[in-house]
């Protein structure tokens, strides 16, 4: 699945709001950012020691078939993600650092 960090997400609404195209629908996101939850487990023990992680060992293959442009947004708007997953990662890592005191299951960091 591509993976796409929320200040790309709100770069990409604030270029399109401030274009002057008419409203238009676009793939947000860079195929260079496609990964398998086995990616992204293996990509955060770049950052952090992580023990008892085990795999399945069903083969459990998804079905799905499906590719995504982002050629579009690119093409009229000239956008380009610029946040990968490395600092997606880094990101919460140092949030984490920083708030380790705080219950962050409390109710104020909730939006249900």
């Amino acid at each position: 699945e591509t993976l796409l960090h929320v200040k790309d997400v709100a770069r990409a609404i604030l270029i399109s709001l401030k274009s002057k195209k008419n409203l238009s629908i676009f793939n947000v996101g860079n195929s260079k950012q496609n990964y398998s939850k086995k990616d992204v487990i293996n990509a955060i023990g770049k950052f952090l020691t992580l023990k008892n992680i085990t795999y399945s060992k069903q083969n459990i293959a998804d079905k799905r078939d499906y590719k995504v442009s982002f050629q579009k947004i690119f093409k009229d708007l000239k956008f380009k993600t610029k946040f990968n997953l490395n600092y997606g990662i880094k990101e919460i890592i140092s949030f984490l650092k920083k708030n380790k005191k705080n219950n962050l299951y409390d109710k104020k960091f909730s939006n249900i």
